[in-house]
């Protein structure tokens, strides 16, 4: 009998196991809420001291977000971990 354990991992700790990869993570993703993500962003420099750059962002994921009064995409942001951090 093989038992398959599934862990759930919180948006919290999925959010620092992409950035300890080096990955960068976009404001528009629909895994995870804007407001977490920079919540997240905020209390991982608190805590462990890392330097989280906010880059604009060009990706795909840009018509999925909402848009100007003109049609065009709004900007948006993707956090980046320095890696020497």
């Amino acid at each position: 009998m093989v038992v398959m354990n599934r862990i759930e991992l919180s948006d919290r700790r999925k959010i620092r196991i992409l950035l300890e990869m080096d990955q960068e993570i976009c404001s528009l993703d629909q895994e995870y809420k804007s407001g977490n993500l920079r919540r997240y962003v905020h209390q991982f420099t608190k805590e462990f001291g890392w330097v989280i750059y906010r880059e604009n962002c060009n990706c795909d994921n840009k018509a999925k977000g909402t848009l100007n009064k003109d049609g065009t995409p709004r900007k948006h942001n993707k956090y980046i971990k320095d890696w020497a951090s």
